[in-house]
């Protein structure tokens, strides 16, 4: 059934840790308006103390976000902790916020994947609707639907790879059932593991396009746990 089939989309072979860099761009009307870079460092804490994972974002452009950092812990309760150090702003001081999506760069406003697509298992109820053939691949198709409100979308229909369990393919509805914004995945397998090679967000609604780029990626590398506290945002290179 539909969760069956999203659980085996979380549980799929993941790193135990990993770095990456990551390039946006936005558009409006076909034209380029805003592009960011930031590397990540995120760790699988695999359950541990109640705990998901824990993430580690520095920010190197555009130039007034430089050094600017996120750090995300993820519970397993779907608790999310964030903290946030603003590089520029004296004292180098990191703090809790729970506007995170506030003090990221406009390049990722109109598609936070926090908000559409890293989504833990519980929060969303999941029904199989049927298979069909999308890119050439056999496709689980899932409707996902969200049980608490602070969600942006009203419900999603996701594309399921039946071989490798990856989503290809992501349609938002909004909140009174309108087609929203869609979100199309190409992967790459590296070291055995599935991650994003590019993806391509849009806004049905106003226009607007997300392009993704995953740059460079690293993985298992041993990361430690003291990479992921308050006190490494305040580093200047936070490990990197």
């Amino acid at each position: 059934d539909g969760t069956q089939i999203m659980t085996l989309v979380h549980n799929m072979n993941r790193a135990k840790d990993y770095i990456i860099t990551t390039s946006w761009t936005l558009t409006r009307k076909g034209r380029k308006r805003h592009s960011t870079i930031y590397m990540e460092k995120r760790k699988d804490w695999g359950g541990r103390e109640g705990i998901l994972y824990k993430s580690a974002v520095r920010y190197f452009e555009p130039t007034d976000y430089f050094g600017n950092s996120i750090l995300t812990w993820n519970y397993t309760d779907n608790q999310r902790l964030f903290w946030i150090l603003q590089f520029r702003r004296k004292p180098n001081k990191a703090k809790r916020t729970l506007t995170p999506e506030l003090r990221r760069p406009p390049a990722e406003a109109d598609f936070g994947l926090a908000d559409y697509y890293d989504i833990n298992l519980g929060e969303e109820t999941h029904k199989l609707l049927r298979s069909e053939l999308y890119e050439e691949a056999q496709c689980f198709v899932v409707e996902s639907i969200p049980l608490h409100a602070n969600l942006l979308y009203g419900k999603r229909i996701l594309w399921i790879d039946q071989e490798n369990f990856i989503p290809l393919k992501i349609e938002y509805y909004d909140k009174k059932g309108n087609p929203w914004k869609t979100l199309q995945i190409t992967w790459q397998k590296k070291y055995n593991l599935w991650f994003w090679k590019k993806a391509e967000g849009t806004n049905l609604q106003q226009d607007i396009k997300t392009y993704i780029t995953i740059d460079d990626l690293r993985v298992n590398l041993g990361l430690p746990d003291r990479d992921f506290t308050r006190n490494s945002l305040e580093r200047k290179i936070l490990g990197f």
